[in-house]
């Protein structure tokens, strides 16, 4: 008895016997190809149709794929063969990957809103508290010292708290100028203290008369976290203690390229660096060179869809142990009716 197989991710397998490639099946799915035979056989009436297996390209990459499958019937009525049909879900995967991402962050959104409302009123007290102490003290006094630090902590809380409500409302933001200077120190309002504790030196260099730019500043902003966890992360891996090369670098510049002006933001390190076999994939869904535990594989790949949202991209160049360097480009100049457009072709 002769199998064929009809194989659309690798054209040459068409027509094949299917031990020329049984090798391409994934051993390690669930289905493996000769329990896709015997279910032919044992349901010789009717096709089958199967949930996801993985197969495995000449190019030694796993790709999800569903299939089915009929007998061939000679004509004694006996099975002579079997034709057995692969289609590539790829696509699917990443479309379902895509929805899961947006119910974690609609989720994350929710809870962010419950413990900032939480938080808020405590603070508010303590503040008031700390004024009261302030404003029955001597300005010079240790009472007066204390109070103030009271005070700029419940201060510093309580624009974290503003952030988290303004990430938990991220969705309904509407796109409007914003300050890049504006928006990156929002971005460090929550990872500052951290990069401090593990004795990272942080380097900003954002010139005060750059162009506003047009966009969804928390989405923006959440992209900018994400490159400085990632620079973070690195430095920590190469430098677990102080190093004078420990070093985060903030940049901000206005570019032309296409015939146009962008606003060019970069995040750059000295860390560990990519290898260039990792830059291939560092933007694909659920790739991460981070243990389960530290890496989802969604933060780049979510941050690069943020920037082509608003007619960007995210770029990023490297060398091992060395540097790396990840540049969001934003547009600069687009009137609103050319943004109509652009969304339009969209």
């Amino acid at each position: 008895m002769t199998f064929f197989v009809n194989y659309f991710i690798n054209s040459e397998a068409i027509g094949q016997p299917v031990t020329e490639i049984y090798k391409i099946i994934d051993k390690k799915s669930h289905n493996p190809v000769d329990n896709i035979f015997c279910e032919i056989l044992e349901n010789r009436n009717s096709s089958i149709h199967s949930s996801e297996i993985l197969l495995i390209s000449k190019q030694k990459e796993h790709v999800p794929v569903s299939y089915s499958g009929a007998p061939i019937f000679g004509p004694e009525g006996n099975i002579t063969g079997a034709v057995i049909v692969f289609r590539n879900i790829t696509d699917k995967r990443e479309l379902e990957m895509h929805l899961r991402q947006q119910q974690k962050l609609t989720s994350i959104g929710t809870l962010a809103s419950g413990i900032a409302h939480e938080i808020n009123n405590p603070i508010n007290i303590i503040m008031n508290y700390g004024q009261l102490i302030l404003d029955g003290s001597k300005n010079d006094g240790d009472n007066a010292v204390n109070a103030r630090e009271i005070i700029s902590e419940c201060e510093r809380i309580a624009a974290i708290v503003r952030n988290l409500l303004s990430f938990a409302s991220q969705e309904k933001e509407s796109h409007s100028l914003s300050k890049t200077s504006d928006i990156l120190d929002a971005s460090l309002l929550l990872i500052k203290k951290v990069l401090q504790k593990d004795q990272i030196t942080l380097s900003i260099n954002i010139p005060d008369d750059l162009p506003m730019i047009f966009c969804r500043s928390q989405q923006i902003q959440q992209v900018i976290m994400h490159l400085i966890t990632n620079a973070h992360c690195a430095l920590n891996m190469r430098y677990p203690e102080f190093n004078e090369n420990k070093i985060l670098i903030i940049s901000a510049c206005q570019i032309s390229k296409n015939d146009r002006n962008w606003l060019r933001i970069t995040v750059e390190d000295h860390g560990l660096g990519v290898s260039p076999k990792t830059i291939e994939h560092i933007f694909d869904p659920l790739f991460t060179s981070r243990s389960i535990d530290t890496g989802t594989g969604l933060g780049l790949f979510v941050s690069q869809g943020i920037a082509k949202e608003h007619g960007g991209s995210l770029a990023v160049e490297s060398h091992t142990n060395e540097y790396t360097r990840f540049h969001l480009d934003l547009p600069l100049n687009s009137s609103k009716k050319e943004r109509h457009v652009n969304n339009k072709k969209k």
